[in-house]
């Protein structure tokens, strides 16, 4: 099956965009999440010039189709999967499309079958071989507001990004994200995911909560007796967010544990939330020691400093706090609790009530940085596709 992945079409016919639609409602697909647009290669062009590709864009030519795509470039991702749709049957013009980077080359006129063998032939036979990133977000010490950091963050990757995006609650006793983002669940994921050989795509999908669009919850009923997600389930828990997410954000308890370490050890990016106090500072200076210690060749984890300025309440300058602890903050949250409190109470984030505050422009900054499109976007000349 397809993985949960984002698919834009931009179409000229009715015949092209009857097979588009016909192979989104396929069971294979029933993961991704498609939307047809009318137009061909100039409307996406005009479209992605102020938005961010999808993880697939299928385009419909009615012209030259190696005159029209290199505008395409221009504004495509890297990581993004062209089809392009043509008329034009003849094998020479297949080998040049396809040797500039364009995933899959379907002749005209297409139909649910043809697209939906194209896109499996993609995904199913390692042929796009790209594995999600895992961002683990911890925190000083309780009450920092790590979860709420993560929460926010996941939410801007998929509503700014428009791709899937998987959030894991690991609080199994207290996890909040359920009640932070008004969903409502009713598994036990340590009765369900207790034993790592049993868990598969499927039950996967089966817990999984979706929270609008594109964001997807996997959250514990936060019961007491909840135990720890053993380690060797988190394993396959990343491994199967992984190959099905380009994002997940995992929301770690503040307690130290074997499996909270093996999260730390596995995240392609790890975040640190802190606050400006003494306890704080000599928790985040274990926290970082261990991570550049035991994560040598990985990205430097990302400190956020939250809370700052938070009113009848004794903290370190901010400029203190990185001083002592000789690193520098990644984004600088301020105290801000008609905000907050709102968002807590009705269950939203802060970019959906208050999308110009300066916490909410802080954590898209956050958002950038990890996704890596902090500053312009990252665009390519050539389609850079992997095949396998």
């Amino acid at each position: 099956m397809i993985p949960h992945v984002s698919i834009r079409a931009f179409v000229h016919s009715p015949t092209a965009s009857a097979a588009v639609e016909r192979a989104l409602a396929d069971r294979h697909l029933a993961r991704a999440q498609g939307e047809i647009l009318s137009g061909g290669i100039a409307a996406a062009v005009a479209h992605y010039r102020a938005h961010v590709t999808p993880d697939v864009l299928i385009v419909e030519v009615e012209r030259d189709v190696l005159a029209e795509l290199p505008a395409l470039a221009e504004v495509c991702d890297t990581r993004t999967l062209v089809l392009v749709i043509g008329q034009t049957n003849d094998v020479t013009l297949y080998k040049c499309v396809m040797q500039l980077g364009v995933s899959d080359y379907l002749v005209a006129p297409v139909d649910a079958v043809g697209v939906v063998a194209s896109l499996r032939g993609l995904y199913e036979d390692g042929r796009q071989a790209t594995k999600g990133k895992t961002y683990a977000f911890i925190p000083s010490k309780g009450g920092a507001g790590s979860s709420v950091i993560s929460h926010n963050v996941a939410w801007l990757m998929a509503a700014r990004e428009e791709k899937p995006v998987m959030l894991a609650d690991l609080d199994m006793a207290f996890g909040a994200a359920s009640l932070a983002l008004d969903v409502r669940t009713q598994h036990k994921l340590t009765d369900v995911m207790q034993d790592a050989a049993q868990m598969d795509t499927a039950l996967l999908d089966r817990l999984l909560i979706a929270r609008g669009k594109h964001l997807q919850l996997l959250a514990p009923s936060a019961a007491l007796a909840e135990a720890e997600l053993p380690a060797a389930s988190l394993r396959k828990l990343v491994e199967l967010a992984r190959d099905g997410f380009r994002n997940t954000v995992l929301d770690l308890p503040g307690a130290w544990s074997p499996t909270v370490k093996e999260a730390l050890l596995m995240a392609d990016d790890v975040v640190v939330t802190a606050q400006p106090d003494l306890i704080s500072l000599r928790n985040t200076r274990a926290l970082l020691d261990f991570l550049v210690r035991s994560r040598p060749n990985d990205p430097a984890p990302k400190l956020v400093l939250n809370q700052v300025g938070q009113r009848k309440r004794p903290e370190l300058a901010p400029a203190a706090f990185v001083e002592a602890l000789q690193f520098k903050p990644t984004v600088i949250v301020r105290s801000d609790p008609a905000v907050f409190g709102k968002a807590v109470n009705t269950g939203q984030t802060i970019p959906e009530i208050a999308p110009r505050s300066a916490a909410s422009r802080e954590l898209a900054k956050l958002s950038r940085e990890l996704l890596g499109t902090e500053g312009a976007q990252k665009l390519s000349r050539r389609f850079s596709f992997r095949r396998g």
